[in-house]
């Protein structure tokens, strides 16, 4: 099977995607033989739910090697094998051969953005600029109308009308006005998804913050939230899931059907969520997807994201593979159509 992923370049062409779809068609103003079409605007769809999204794509060419990744033909292979049960993929590239078999078959590319603070950005302008860039970057002409969509990472834990709330919230608002018709997914802690909460949870990590405002930029501007329910072996918190769906229940409702929840599979020391070595973490992982089929109001929310691939080991990768196949897609399959 040709390689979807991969990283030698091939000729552009021209196709018309199936994650795309088109406004109507603008035709020549009558009596005028000189006027032309207006420019055509391609509006990006998310794929068909269940969604599932993987973080961390990183072009193979001058690909680094890291702990536990240094093989790219093992990259590619595995990049591969995601491909055929993922529908969303984060990350970052300058190859537009990549983004365009993604969109061949259905699959979107999220160029992954910032939302940090530091010395360059620190105002709404400087976030604006910043992540307006990939949705306009055609690559040198090879990828047409630049990036579908980008992934904030991340909402913080700024409480309503604070100046930080509002510079996202603004950011966030500006961007879906200049591009309507592009995709914007964004990341957010529990601090967030909890904020608000009158539970243990919200007592305890929102330490009585509110984020109703960001909620509602959400709801009004992003096609996809993924809530980062990050699971320790050595400290996990299940109950995270059911109190962060109540309370988007009860505070955001609109957020339940563009909202998934993400799981965490990192292995390294820097965020090494494998650090029992008593527990299996198969196990471990397979514990947090059934809490996605089982739970009131979890089970509800639409799909999964998996952060993140270079994190995991390469032999983890089909564990996780597996796991997404027997949760989430082959229990979509059997709904009544």
């Amino acid at each position: 099977m040709r390689s979807i992923l991969s990283f030698a370049l091939v000729a552009a062409s021209s196709f018309v995607s199936p994650a795309l779809s088109s406004a109507a068609d603008q035709a020549p103003a009558k009596g005028d033989a000189k006027s032309m079409p207006e420019k055509q605007v391609v509006r990006r769809t998310l794929p068909k739910p269940p969604y599932r999204l993987m973080y961390g794509y990183k072009d193979l060419v001058g690909f680094k090697p890291q702990p536990f990744w240094s093989d790219t033909k093992e990259c590619e292979r595995l990049w591969n094998e995601v491909s055929d049960r993922f529908n969303i993929v984060t990350g970052k590239t300058t190859d537009a051969t990549v983004v365009r078999r993604l969109r061949e078959r259905g699959i979107v590319f999220a160029f992954g953005v910032s939302n940090n603070r530091n010395a360059t950005h620190k105002t709404t302008e400087d976030f604006v600029r910043e992540w307006s860039k990939p949705l306009e970057d055609t690559l040198g002409g090879q990828l047409p109308g630049g990036f579908d969509a980008i992934s904030i990472d991340e909402l913080h834990g700024d409480t309503d009308g604070s100046v930080d709330s509002e510079i996202t919230i603004r950011a966030v608002r500006e961007v879906r006005r200049r591009f309507p018709e592009k995709l914007i997914f964004t990341w957010a802690p529990m601090a967030v998804v909890l904020a608000g909460s009158p539970d243990r949870n919200g007592q305890r990590y929102a330490k009585g913050k509110e984020c109703d405002n960001q909620f509602r930029m959400v709801a009004e501007c992003c096609d996809l939230m993924m809530i980062e329910c990050y699971q320790r072996e050595s400290a996990s918190h299940f109950d995270w899931f059911t109190e962060a769906a109540k309370n988007l229940h009860t505070r955001a409702p609109a957020l339940m059907n563009k909202s998934v929840f993400g799981l965490c599979v990192s292995q390294r020391d820097d965020l090494n969520m494998d650090n029992k070595p008593d527990i299996d973490f198969a196990h471990h992982l397979e514990k947090q997807f059934q809490i996605l089929r089982t739970e009131p109001l979890v089970k509800e929310m639409p799909g999964v994201a998996i952060y993140s691939f270079y994190r995991a080991k390469p032999e983890f990768i089909p564990t996780v593979n597996l796991l997404v196949e027997k949760y989430i897609i082959r229990p979509a399959a059997d709904l009544p159509k």
